[in-house]
C-alpha cells in the first residue's frame, strides 16, 4: 500500500496546549469552590468544540452555569495562554522535519480548535507556515471527533485517502475519529496514559480495539521515530 500523507490533531500534538487549557480550568473552577478532576473528565471532553466540552465539565463538576458562560468566563486565560506562551511539543520540530525529509508527503492539521486561538498561537509560532496552509477546523464539518467526518474533510482537501494515511491523535475522541475514518493511528500518551486511552477508546466504539492499527509513543524522540517507520513497514506502506 502506498503511504499517502500524514494528519495531524494540533492541541497537545503539534502544540503543548493541554497543561495551559487544564490551568484555565482549574482556575475558574475554584472560582465556584470545585476541584478540578481532570483524570475523570478530561478524557471525554478532548476533541469537542470548546462549548461541547465545557458543557461536560460544568455538567459533571455541577457548576450553575451553562457550558457557554463557562466557556465565556475563561475565555481571557485562555487568549493569554495562546497568544504568549503555549510552545510547540517537545521534540516535534525536529521530528516533524524528519518524517517530511524522508516521506515528502502531503500534510495537514484537523483541529477542534477554534479560530480566535488558533489565529493568536499562529501569529507567533507560524504553524499555518510549517503545514502550507492546510489547517483545518471541526467547525467546518457537521459532526466532530469521535465522529471522521473532520478527517475525511481534511485527507479529502488535500488529496489524499484516508484509509493509506496516518493520524497524529493525543485523545480518545481524535483515535476513534481517525480509526473510523480508516486511518492509521499513531497516538501520544502526552496528555492520557495508555491505560486511559485504551479504556475511553474501547468504550467509545463499543466494541473491541484492533491494536495493529495504533502505535502508541510517549514523545518526539529519535527512538519514536525509528519505532514509526517499522510501524509503517509493518502495516505494509511503502
Amino acid at each position: 500500500m502506498k503511504l499517502e500523507g500524514f494528519l495531524f490533531d494540533l492541541d497537545g500534538v503539534v502544540i503543548d496546549s493541554e497543561p495551559y487549557n487544564d490551568k484555565a480550568c482549574a482556575l475558574l473552577l475554584e472560582t465556584f469552590g470545585k476541584k478540578y478532576d481532570r483524570d475523570a473528565v478530561k478524557p471525554l471532553m478532548v476533541g469537542k468544540s470548546d462549548v461541547e466540552g465545557m458543557e461536560i465539565l460544568v455538567k459533571y463538576h455541577k457548576v450553575p452555569i451553562s457550558g457557554s458562560e463557562f466557556d465565556s468566563l475563561r475565555r481571557e486565560n485562555k487568549k493569554h495562554f495562546y497568544e504568549e506562551e503555549i510552545p510547540y511539543m517537545k521534540g516535534f520540530l525536529g521530528f516533524y522535519s524528519k518524517l517530511l525529509l524522508n516521506y515528502p508527503l502531503p500534510v495537514a492539521i484537523a483541529t477542534a480548535c477554534n479560530k480566535e486561538y488558533f489565529d493568536l498561537i499562529d501569529k507567533r509560532l507560524k504553524i499555518s507556515e510549517l503545514f502550507n496552509n492546510k489547517i483545518f477546523r471541526s467547525d467546518t464539518v457537521a459532526r466532530h471527533k469521535p465522529y471522521p467526518d473532520i478527517y475525511l474533510h481534511s485527507a479529502k482537501q488535500i488529496g489524499i485517502n484516508c484509509e493509506s494515511s496516518i493520524v497524529f491523535e493525543d485523545a480518545p475522541s481524535g483515535i476513534v475519529a481517525g480509526l473510523r475514518a480508516g486511518a492509521r493511528i499513531v497516538a501520544l500518551t502526552t496528555t492520557f496514559s495508555k491505560k486511559v486511552l485504551l479504556e475511553n477508546i474501547s468504550k467509545i466504539l463499543g466494541e473491541k480495539l484492533n491494536l495493529e492499527r495504533i502505535l502508541f509513543i510517549n514523545d518526539f524522540s529519535d527512538e519514536n521515530y525509528s519505532k514509526l517507520t517499522k510501524f509503517l513497514e509493518k502495516n505494509g506502506f511503502e
